[in-house]
């Protein structure tokens, strides 16, 4: 005999979850308001660059409309205990910047969310010049980190100081 969760609970359990990742948006994003950018996180983007031999890939997807930013992020086991995870801009690859925008939850992986994004900072993200990294108690600094890219962006050149994939932008 199967039991049906119908309890008042659930569905405000469900309700819960919905408004916080856009489900109950009044008027859904048309493609031509989302736009998707990806990062491939590594300890090597890291400034400067580390050792740790974790990995990632975060999906991040921008409501032009609204300027909210959403993002999934996933990486294997780090080397040390994270304690943060960020957004940074403006940094190139190779360049370290500020913090923007916190990434929860705030610990492990994977990670799902999103967050409000200024006008300066969509620019930013636009040119290539976000970035998000895993901080970590080995690597307080940050163990892995992802320069998060639009589609089509186009990298060359070396940066000064050196970056680890020897590339920025025009």
């Amino acid at each position: 005999m199967r039991t049906r969760l119908t309890s008042p609970m659930v569905v405000l359990f469900a309700f819960g979850l919905a408004g916080p990742l856009g489900v109950l948006r009044a008027s859904p994003a048309s493609g031509d308001t989302l736009v998707s950018f990806t990062a491939v996180l590594n300890a090597a983007q890291e400034t400067p660059p580390g050792t740790s031999n974790s990995q990632g890939v975060a999906l991040v997807l921008l409501d032009k409309d609204t300027s909210k930013v959403c993002y999934r992020l996933s990486y294997s086991a780090l080397a040390g205990t994270e304690f943060a995870a960020h957004f940074h801009a403006p940094g190139a690859p190779g360049v370290s910047a500020p913090i923007i925008a916190g990434i929860d939850p705030p610990i492990g992986s994977p990670k799902h969310g999103c967050v409000q994004f200024t006008k300066d900072q969509v620019k930013q993200l636009n040119r290539g010049l976000v970035y998000l990294n895993v901080h970590s108690d080995v690597a307080p600094g940050g163990e892995i980190r992802g320069q998060v890219l639009p589609g089509g962006i186009k990298y060359t050149k070396q940066t000064e100081p050196a970056s680890p994939s020897g590339a920025f932008l025009e």
